[in-house]
């Protein structure tokens, strides 16, 4: 399959949220599937086919993205981007450290640790 690739959500009630476009998406498969239940019947005495009952769809969605955005980033685990608003941290000690070390900074109002 070859062409443009577009991304969107649905809402609550079920309408579509404006979709964008994926960029480069190297890989786009889906597989469809029907789990199905047999049901045999006991009145004749030869235990025939009754009914099949269908007891689940699903489908299975693989997409290979070669550029990644924040906006896609998020619509792959359900998220949304949210603006942080940055700045500088002066007069923090940070004790001896060497070129490579990573280095845990205080906790800031609002932010979690692991930020």
């Amino acid at each position: 399959m070859q062409g443009k690739v577009a991304l969107g959500l649905l809402n609550t009630d079920g309408s579509r949220q404006p979709a964008r476009w994926a960029y480069d998406a190297s890989t786009l498969e889906w597989n469809m599937s029907v789990d199905e239940s047999e049901k045999t019947e006991s009145s004749s005495g030869s235990r025939g086919l009754a009914a099949t009952l269908k007891t689940k769809k699903s489908l299975e969605v693989q997409l290979t993205l070669n550029q990644l955005n924040d906006d896609n980033a998020a619509l792959a685990v359900n998220g949304t981007v949210v603006p942080v608003t940055t700045g500088t941290v002066t007069d923090e000690d940070i004790g001896d450290v060497t070129a490579g070390d990573m280095v845990a900074l205080a906790v800031r109002q609002g932010i979690p640790r692991w930020c």
